[in-house]
């Protein structure tokens, strides 16, 4: 029975090569809580802000460069959903985390790429982190599986979506 449980787990592990993990950077031990390091790899040369704002009567999408220009959708009824690609740059995340007064501990999750899946509640909004597997390359019998973080903040009328932009799956 042991030999047939091995020969099968031999089998599926030929056919589905999930990536491994690339050795990626590491906060050092005794960093402070809130220390921001980006220990995923840059996939974008920009990061990359699109905002999509709806209600009953209309659907805007647009991408935006300064973080200024969406103070109109924040002053609205409608839902706005504001989309982050690209996690490289921390000054650029900072400026967007600095004017919705984000967490200093989400801020660090969400650059610290190699998170478990989570939910924490906080008293104004809810933090979830999750993972996105999604086939990748095909090399002879092998499938890589693409295996990428997703961090998402929900407010009232706002709802965040932070990644490192490599799932085609998830682009608007």
């Amino acid at each position: 029975m042991k030999k047939v449980a091995k020969k099968s787990v031999k089998k599926i592990n030929s056919l589905l090569s999930i990536n491994k993990r690339k050795t990626s950077k590491r906060k050092k031990p005794g960093d402070a809580p809130g220390t921001l390091i980006h220990t995923g790899e840059r996939v974008l040369d920009d990061i990359l802000i699109t905002v999509h704002d709806f209600d009953e009567e209309h659907f805007t999408s647009l991408p935006v460069k300064e973080v200024e220009k969406l103070s109109p959708f924040l002053k609205s009824k409608s839902k706005t959903w504001l989309q982050v690609r690209g996690l490289h740059d921390i000054d650029k995340l900072k400026s967007i985390w600095n004017y919705f007064n984000l967490h200093p501990l989400v801020q660090e999750d969400i650059v610290s790429t190699n998170q478990r899946p989570k939910i924490e509640l906080y008293n104004d909004f809810i933090f979830i982190v999750l993972r996105s597997l999604t086939p990748g390359s095909v090399n002879g019998d092998n499938i890589n599986i693409n295996n990428e973080q997703i961090s998402i903040v929900l407010v009232k009328t706002l709802c965040f979506r932070f990644r490192k932009a490599t799932n085609p799956y998830l682009n608007p």
